[in-house]
């Protein structure tokens, strides 16, 4: 089956689920960072043992190949006691029991029923890396653009330094403040 399944959830995020060989399987890494994990590779590679682990194959927008992390419903149970047993943090045993009771409670007795989540977006594996590469893109945007406006900004400035060093050294003093005038006019144009 090639289709994902993601469970959304105010308080954890987004949880992709996928069924391979008739068992349901949650995304390793969301999973394990919904738990508060300081570092979700580690978490899986500590708590969730091998057999437990599933690499799926998804073809990402741009046509790749791109191996994916999965586990089982016992390896979820397994990073969910984990986060409840990790450190003295009051704060993440209390996010685990409720992620534990958000899984246990709604999203598999609903799979069980009827076979879905009732509030899911039912996305294909392309679909989903669509989604997640357009989400990068669109941060790249706008971190190029960001730049962009910076080295505009900075080019002007240099520009206007220029310019006032140029005034600066005209010897008539009304005309000198009247070009430095005009300058300061046009550097609170340009921010």
């Amino acid at each position: 089956m090639n289709e994902i399944q993601v469970f959304n959830s105010s308080a954890f995020g987004k949880l992709p689920i996928i069924e391979i060989d008739g068992k349901e399987y949650f995304g390793a890494t969301e999973a394990a960072k919904a738990l508060s994990f300081a570092n979700p590779w580690d978490a899986i590679k500590n708590y969730v043992d091998k057999d437990d682990l599933a690499d799926h194959e998804v073809i990402d927008s741009l046509g790749r190949k791109q191996s994916k992390k999965f586990v089982t419903e016992p390896g979820l149970y397994a990073l969910i006691f984990g986060a409840a047993r990790q450190g003295n943090n009051p704060e993440i045993k209390a996010k685990a029991k409720e992620f534990q009771k958000w899984v246990f409670d709604e999203v598999l007795p609903s799979i069980r029923k009827t076979g879905i989540y009732q509030v899911q977006t039912n996305v294909s594996m392309n679909d989903w890396y669509l989604i997640e590469d357009e989400k990068e893109l669109r941060e790249e945007r706008k971190s190029k653009n960001a730049r962009n406006y910076a080295m505009k900004l900075n080019a002007e400035t240099r520009q206007m330094e220029t310019r006032l060093k140029i005034a600066e050294r005209v010897s008539d003093p009304v005309i000198r403040q009247r070009l430095i005038n005009q300058l300061g006019q046009q550097m609170m144009e340009v921010m």
